[in-house]
C-alpha cells in the first residue's frame, strides 16, 4: 500500500510539473525514438486489468505499429485514456484499445460503454484541474486527459473525444510516425 501511495503522489507531482511547463508555454518535453506500441499496449493493458474485475479489457493491433515516439510517454498516454475508461465507463462494459497503423500515422482508440459524456462536459474535456463528475472515490487532480492530450500534442498529433448513448465513448488519437518537418 504504502508503495501505491508513494507512486501514486509521484505520479500527481509530475502531473503538476506538466501543467506548470504548458502554462509556462513549454511543451511538455519528449525524447524520441524508434517504438513499437503493440509491446507498450500490452504492458499497459496488464498493468490496468487488475482495475478492471468485472468487464473485458481487449487490446487489438492492427498493422504497423513503429514510429518515433516517446515510449514512456505514449505510455502515460495510453494509461491515462484506458485508467479513464475504467473510472467513467459502464462497470460491466466491455472495454476496447485498438491502435491501428496507416501510412504516416497510427491511431489510438479507447472505447468503453456506459453513460455519455454530456456535451457541456466534452466542451472542457482537455481543460486542466476540471473534475467531470462528483465521484470522489477515484481521487484525482483533474489532470490525466489534460496532460495526454499535451503528450498526444508535443508528438504532433490530435487527441479527440466522442460520446453518445448508442455507441458509446472513444477517445482517438492520431499520432504522427515522424516528428514534423521543420522548415528552414
Amino acid at each position: 500500500r504504502m508503495l501505491s501511495s508513494a507512486n501514486r503522489m509521484n505520479r500527481m507531482i509530475a502531473d503538476l510539473l506538466d501543467l506548470t511547463r504548458t502554462r509556462f508555454g513549454d511543451a511538455i518535453p519528449i525524447v524520441r525514438s524508434t517504438v513499437d506500441l503493440e509491446p507498450l499496449c500490452r504492458q499497459v493493458i496488464a498493468e490496468l486489468e487488475g482495475l478492471r474485475p468485472a468487464g473485458t479489457l481487449t487490446f487489438k493491433p492492427k498493422g504497423d505499429l513503429s514510429g518515433e515516439w516517446d515510449a514512456d510517454r505514449i505510455s502515460q498516454v495510453l494509461s491515462n485514456l484506458v485508467g479513464n475508461a475504467i473510472q467513467h465507463g459502464g462497470a460491466t462494459e466491455p472495454i476496447e484499445l485498438v491502435v491501428e497503423g496507416s501510412r504516416d500515422e497510427v491511431q489510438v482508440d479507447v472505447h468503453n460503454g456506459g453513460p455519455p459524456i454530456s456535451k457541456s462536459a466534452l466542451a472542457t474535456m482537455f481543460d486542466p484541474m476540471i473534475r467531470h463528475d462528483r465521484d470522489t472515490t477515484h481521487p484525482g487532480l483533474g489532470l490525466g486527459l489534460y496532460i495526454a492530450s499535451q503528450v498526444v500534442i508535443a508528438h504532433g498529433g490530435t487527441l479527440e473525444v466522442t460520446s453518445t448513448k448508442a455507441a458509446g465513448t472513444t477517445f482517438t488519437a492520431h499520432l504522427p510516425r515522424r516528428a514534423p518537418q521543420r522548415l528552414t
